[in-house]
């Protein structure tokens, strides 16, 4: 990934000289998307002391890791979206390819269009594409559980703090 970019879509992008896509840009006009969310530098720090940390503080750590978790979501949403597109591209590549093979001409078996569709620059270009991105989702799919994770230990630390203040005065 970019070092300067928190988009792992972003650097999907550039390596496979395409926009994000269409929906993207319509779910960005519409509110659904904010491209400049994933272009901050920096994240919630992951390792506090938590005993250490101000009630206000603490309530600032939610609110980052909260908005950090909304980031990720955005995020998952724009690779499920781009890797639609990127499945129906690989099959026309593949089609396309097919295609060729049997136009090359004398009759080939299904063995020697499927191994000429595999050698296919276009179609390995098209699955290469493909496979980066669920490698993306992936990687998104951890950082939003890691995010959910910290959302819950800091709730979990509000609560406590509220039911010891509580305590106090009863």
């Amino acid at each position: 990934m970019d070092p300067h970019s928190r988009s792992p879509i972003a650097t999907h992008d550039r390596l496979d000289g395409a926009a994000l896509g269409e929906l993207t840009r319509w779910a960005a006009q519409r509110g659904l998307y904010t491209p400049t969310l994933h272009t901050l530098d920096g994240r919630p720090p992951a390792r506090v002391t938590l005993s250490l940390v101000s009630d206000a503080d603490l309530s600032d750590l939610f609110a980052a890791w909260t908005s950090e978790a909304h980031r990720l979501l955005e995020q998952e949403a724009a690779v499920a979206a781009r890797r639609g597109e990127l499945v129906l591209a690989v099959k026309r590549v593949h089609a396309r390819a097919a295609q060729r093979a049997r136009a090359a001409g004398g009759k080939p078996t299904a063995a020697m269009v499927a191994d000429a569709c595999a050698l296919d620059p276009d179609v390995m270009r098209a699955e290469d594409s493909l496979t980066h991105l669920e490698s993306v989702a992936a990687f998104i799919t951890r950082q939003k559980q890691a995010a959910d994770l910290h959302l819950t230990l800091l709730s979990r630390e509000i609560t406590q703090r509220v039911s010891l203040k509580n305590a106090r005065i009863l």
